[in-house]
């Protein structure tokens, strides 16, 4: 309740919100408690049930509210639940903007009285994103698609959409669910039946989407999950002909030579999609996106959306090729990544180390999300974590003995006292 009279005082406690939830257990009295702090600001709220978060977004920006507010957890297991914050234009709320929540909270300032107390309906939005999606996609061919929503709120939404442009449809954990099938992270431990569905239904492709329906992953028609570096540069590829395309600093090269062969360029951010958002925003490009399916189309919206993900990729598949084949046909490289235990008082010192290091390398250093050195062979970058005691590593090269030479050198560096 406090969270949410929290936002009402961030609005100046005369704001319209929009609110949603995915099928989590604790979803609805997590909501009906955010809904009575806002009432309690004096907020008037819009209560849009179980939806996936880019259309709480979308529907956030064209109902014309000041806010949005989604309770999920995203790919987290589903004992867990949290909230997402969203601009009224529809765009994540910036760490800065988050930041002033906390301290409002910390604060526990006054509520309104009895006579300002707001008033909340219930409205379906689905429909809204239906149409305004639907409106710019056609399919010239009739796909057989898998889809695994994980139970989660893109259950409601990919299936239909699909089978709306025409597709024969097969659904896994595509029914809402507070108790999943499967993991809600997307990744291929869960993703074990899906691809198993694909091979046995000769399908052109699979889709998955994690709990609230922020990510897409792919499998291609022979079963394999493809490579989420190879299916993001795929789709920048794409989207971003002539034009920018925003991802982050630990996406893989690969994304530079699928964009730049359609000669557009590459804009690289920190981590985490409100930052792939903001770039996108700044720069107008035209698609951004992580490594993890988090993509990002702004000529609709500045939310990940999954579900528009995952129509994006059936437009490309119209072309005519394969998955398998354009996946295949991009440039190969070898990504390692590892993590070293660094407590907090010691990851200031660490990072200066590294900063040594990168350089005597002689290579191009990026100072935007910890240190990037990219080299002619490849690149190395090193992370402090924000939330644990940990220093992440990732290095990506042509060839795997140079890559696994630069991350043993660097784990040997960083490790040494």
């Amino acid at each position: 309740m406090r969270l949410g009279y929290a936002l009402s005082v961030f609005l100046e406690k005369s704001g319209k919100v929009l609110v949603g939830r995915d099928t989590r257990t604790g979803g609805e009295a997590l909501q009906a408690s955010l809904v009575s702090g806002l009432l309690s600001g004096g907020c008037e709220v819009v209560e849009a049930g179980v939806v996936p978060t880019p259309v709480l977004a979308f529907a956030t920006r064209l109902l014309k509210m000041d806010a949005g507010v989604m309770i999920t957890a995203s790919h987290n297991p589903p004992e867990y639940n949290g909230v997402k914050f969203w601009s009224g234009e529809g765009m994540a709320f910036t760490p800065k903007e988050e930041e002033e929540i906390e301290r409002i909270l910390q604060e526990n300032p006054k509520r309104v009285e009895w006579h300002e107390v707001g008033s909340s309906r219930e409205e379906d939005v689905l429909p809204l994103y239906f149409e305004e999606i639907l409106r710019g996609f056609s399919l010239n061919r009739k796909f057989r698609v898998v889809v695994d929503c994980g139970n989660g709120a893109a259950s409601l939404v990919t299936p239909l959409l699909l089978r709306e442009l025409g597709c024969e449809v097969i659904a896994l954990n595509s029914h809402p669910d507070g108790f999943p099938g499967r993991g809600l992270e997307p990744v291929a431990e869960n993703l074990k039946e899906l691809a198993e569905e694909v091979k046995n239904s000769n399908a052109d492709i699979g889709i998955a989407h994690d709990g609230d329906a922020d990510r897409v992953v792919a499998v291609d028609e022979r079963g394999r999950i493809v490579d989420l570096d190879k299916l993001l540069a795929l789709v920048a590829r794409e989207e971003g002909k002539g034009g920018t395309v925003v991802t982050t600093v630990d996406a893989s090269r690969v994304v530079e030579k699928a964009v730049e062969e359609k000669g557009g360029r590459v804009i690289r951010t920190k981590v985490g999609d409100v930052n792939v958002a903001i770039a996108c925003k700044e720069t107008h490009a035209a698609f951004g996106g992580e490594p993890c399916g988090a993509w990002i189309f702004p000529r609709i919206h500045l939310a990940p959306d999954g579900p528009l993900g995952a129509l994006v990729l059936l437009k490309i598949l119209d072309s005519g090729k394969k998955l398998s084949e354009m996946v295949d046909e991009l440039p190969q490289y070898v990504m390692l990544r590892k993590k070293i235990s660094c407590s907090s008082t010691q990851k200031e010192e660490v990072m200066k180390k590294f900063a040594t290091m990168a350089k005597e390398m002689g290579g191009e250093i990026s100072t935007i999300d910890g240190i990037r050195v990219s080299l002619p062979e490849g690149w190395i970058l090193v992370r402090p974590s924000g939330t644990e005691p940990l220093i992440r590593i990732t290095v990506e090269g042509e060839r795997e003995e140079w890559a696994r030479e630069q991350l043993n050198r660097t784990v040997q560096i960083l490790t040494t006292r």
